[in-house]
């Protein structure tokens, strides 16, 4: 009885995370295995890529009017199933990556920014 339940949970959490992921229509641009949570949108102007020997050094800021706990929820829940794994607040690792960002508000739009670098760093 108690594992066919664990073995329930166990699927239902699968399921759960695969939608997640589901509804992440796009990638974030050099960024290509994070999802761009949907009613988000790039600003492409104010970002830039750094390509270096150890790694790389990308900055992305992105817009939209969704909450703060609907962005942790959806990047704590999607960021594990595709390999990372949070080491802090709003602070993913995965392999020699880290990937973090952070959140603000301004007139009611949610203003996020981005970030990947080298563990190194």
């Amino acid at each position: 009885m108690i594992k066919n339940t664990f073995i329930y949970s166990v699927a239902f959490l699968a399921m759960f995370t695969i939608s997640a992921l589901a509804f992440a229509q796009d990638f974030i641009e050099d960024m290509s295995d994070i999802p761009l949570m949907p009613g988000l949108e790039i600003i492409h102007e104010a970002g830039f890529t750094f390509e270096q020997e150890n790694g790389r050094i990308v900055e992305k800021l992105a817009v939209g009017t969704i909450s703060e706990s609907a962005i942790n929820s959806f990047y704590s829940e999607s960021l594990p199933a595709l390999g990372w794994t949070e080491i802090d607040t709003n602070t993913f690792k995965r392999d020699n990556e880290n990937f973090s960002y952070a959140l603000r508000l301004e007139n009611g739009t949610s203003i996020i920014t981005f970030k990947l670098f080298p563990v190194a760093l």
